[in-house]
């Protein structure tokens, strides 16, 4: 076992280091006076001192009493590092011990009682072999060490002077030394009967500590781990489940050193031990986190850090820490219990769920490992396993308190959840039939949608046809139209009749809106245009349509139109709420805008429109447009303007009308990437023919 060194204990060490050096070993001969008065206290033990006359080296002779030791050195059976200092150690020894008796002890039963013992042994009482502990070695291929755990009984025969020899061998001493342990032994003289009865008892208790507590943490463990399996969102199962594993590891070794019958087993449990503290304390510290926290805090990293770091040190290198790094280890640990409290106490302000049972739990394991610590460094007296165990019981009895409550709550959530399904379900009964009364009336929807559709489909083809089948012809122009209509049936119009006197009228309409009404204006339109236009002017027209579809008594519906009157060479125009014509002069490569303001028609019948006689030269083009071309929108909905439609028609000017309306649809469709468009887009061109072309 770790073996932690006091300043007292220190200076008592050298004070007995320098008597030994400075003085005759004459002066110290190893004996000890036993009688029957020598085993009155409570534990019935009769110590041995624990330096004895020693020799390096393997003589057969050394066990016989008359042998005269008188020259031997005085060095502890312990053989620890400070001891090799005063003494040669070769692998193997022999220790003699004198033993004065009192005629009171003669005959009476003796144990001897093996303390500790990291090496091997053969006992010699006056010269006779009383025992044999593990098998004694000259090479460390024959040792075989051995911690004897039974009482060995013996007797003294007759009063005076005995011989104790211990011929010794441990040669892995260097081994024992790298971990902070001795390499020797230390043995003690019980009362055989009391001997036996203790032996038994603490078998008896150790066994019942190891199997009772152990298997109540693994209980647990288990059940929290299968809580686990069946829901993984409660991680808090799983972090409670690996510290009571823990745990019980942890428990089950601290008993079974106690059973250990070697010193490298003894290592062996210890560096576990190491490993599984560590472990234990920081799927503690998880489990609490787990509890309060959504998210793993960053200090919880630092500590799991430090704690592995420390216990893969001591576990690994060296099994006793200077006391610097015992005391920093223990302010850790005061760190890790304050973390703890304040994880517990923030729950319970914010008034988490169970945090007053955990924290009860909690606050109690924390509050007996700060009293173990205490107890460590002799701050205050106490009995480390009673502590230990309360606060061990009071940490999974709080777990088990706050099981049953959320098992409690569970059911009667449970109980709640029932009603509300059960009301639920007539609602969910009732929202069937709702939804079955919408699929009907989604059905007679999607049959008059369907109705509608071919009622449209019936107005666009009624609209189409009422368009001119035929390319105007005049003498002098070339004239084209075209119309791309949107999804609906739409508003736009074009059309165009010869008059009596040889000209040609020309008309470019946009009806309000979209569907029958826009197309009953468009018939209306189209009703009035073919009967007035071979015999009125411009003006006189466009107030005859006006008054017609302000007749039809149809609120918000109009229609803006151009009106064009071709002669030889000239054009008069008239606008009624339509975007400006545009005129490119082909000598002087201008653009002219022809800007008419006017109501729509349709609002205002004795609207005082203008009329303006535009001169026409040959290569002269003009174009008029609905505006549904320059309000075609792209992806980022911006609109193509009229400034791009102006560029695109002054480069293609040159080009006769048809192939001009096929630059700007192009134009359109590049721009809008042949999306569904948002308005009709009719165009008209006119272009005054330039020798015969």
């Amino acid at each position: 076992m770790a073996v932690r060194f006091t300043f007292k204990t220190v200076v008592a060490v050298l004070l007995l280091l320098i008597l030994t050096a400075t003085a005759p070993a004459s002066q110290f001969d190893a004996r000890v006076d036993v009688s029957r008065t020598s085993l009155d206290n409570p534990y019935r033990v009769i110590p041995l001192p624990s330096s004895w006359n020693y020799a390096p080296g393997d003589n057969p002779d050394w066990r016989l009493p008359e042998f005269d030791d008188s020259g031997w050195e005085q060095v502890s059976t312990s053989i620890t590092v400070n001891d090799l200092q005063f003494a040669e150690w070769t692998g193997i020894g022999w220790f003699r011990l004198v033993i004065n008796a009192d005629s009171s002890i003669v005959g009476y039963p003796l144990s001897l009682e093996v303390i500790t013992q990291n090496g091997a042994a053969e006992v010699f009482l006056d010269g006779e072999q009383l025992y044999e502990f593990g098998r004694v070695g000259n090479t460390p291929g024959e040792e075989i060490s051995h911690h004897e755990r039974k009482p060995r009984i013996f007797t003294l025969k007759y009063p005076g002077k005995h011989v104790l020899a211990v011929r010794y061998s441990s040669h892995n001493y260097e081994y024992y030394h790298q971990r902070g342990l001795h390499a020797g032994f230390r043995y003690i003289i019980q009362d055989a009967n009391h001997h036996i009865d203790a032996t038994f008892e603490q078998t008896r208790l150790y066994t019942i500590y190891q199997a009772f507590f152990s298997g109540i943490l693994i209980v647990f463990c288990v059940v929290h781990l299968l809580l686990f399996v069946f829901y993984r969102r409660k991680k808090e199962n799983l972090y409670y489940a690996l510290f009571t594993g823990s745990f019980a590891v942890l428990n089950f070794l601290n008993y079974q050193i106690g059973f250990a019958i070697s010193g490298n087993q003894v290592i062996t449990l210890l560096q576990f031990q190491l490993l599984m503290r560590a472990a234990t304390i920081i799927y503690f510290m998880r489990f609490a986190y787990a509890l309060f926290y959504e998210f793993v805090p960053k200090q919880f990293w630092i500590f799991t850090a430090i704690m592995v770091a420390d216990a893969v040190y001591r576990a690994f290198f060296t099994l006793n820490s200077p006391l610097y790094s015992e005391i920093i280890m223990d302010f850790v640990l005061m760190a890790f219990y304050i973390e703890i409290i304040r994880v517990v106490v923030v729950a319970v302000v914010r008034k988490k769920e169970g945090a007053w049972i955990f924290g009860f739990g909690i606050a109690l394991f924390t509050t007996c490992q700060a009293i173990i610590t205490l107890i460590n460094y002799d701050l205050i007296a106490g009995i480390q396993e009673l502590y230990g165990m309360t606060g061990t019981i009071g940490l999974l009895l709080a777990m088990s308190v706050s099981l049953s409550r959320s098992v409690a709550l569970t059911n009667k959530r449970l109980a709640t959840k029932l009603v509300e399904v059960r009301e639920l379900s007539i609602k969910a009964i009732e929202q069937e039939r709702l939804n079955q009364q919408q699929v009907m009336d989604r059905k007679i929807l999607e049959l008059d949608n369907q109705r509608k559709t071919r009622e449209l489909e019936e107005a666009r083809n009624l609209q189409l046809s009422m368009l001119p089948t035929r390319k105007p012809r005049f003498d002098g122009y070339d004239v084209s139209f075209h119309m791309t209509t949107a999804t609906e049936v739409g508003g736009d119009y074009y059309d165009f009749s010869n008059g009596l006197n040889g000209s040609l009228t020309v008309a470019l309409g946009d009806a309000t809106g979209h569907g029958l009404k826009a197309g009953m204006v468009v018939a209306t339109a189209k009703s009035y245009f073919q009967t007035f236009a071979g015999e009125a002017g411009n003006l006189d027209l466009l107030r005859k349509i006006s008054v017609g579809i302000k007749n039809m008594n149809i609120r918000m519906l109009y229609m803006s139109m151009t009106l064009l009157r071709l002669e030889h060479d000239h054009i008069k125009i008239t606008s009624a709420g339509m975007p400006p014509a545009i005129i490119y002069r082909e000598k002087t490569g201008e653009i002219d805008h022809i800007v008419l303001k006017g109501l729509p028609l349709g609002s205002k019948p004795d609207y005082p429109y203008c009329e303006q006689t535009i001169g026409m030269e040959e290569g002269d083009t003009m174009l008029v447009f609905s505006d549904g071309l320059p309000e075609a929108f792209n992806h980022q909905r911006q609109m193509l303007e009229t400034g791009r439609i102006v560029d695109a028609f002054r480069k293609s000017a040159s080009l006769t009308s048809q192939e001009i309306i096929e630059t700007l649809v192009a134009l359109a469709a590049s721009w809008t990437d042949s999306d569904p468009l948002h308005d009709d887009i009719t165009i008209a061109v006119i272009r005054k023919i330039k020798n015969g072309r």
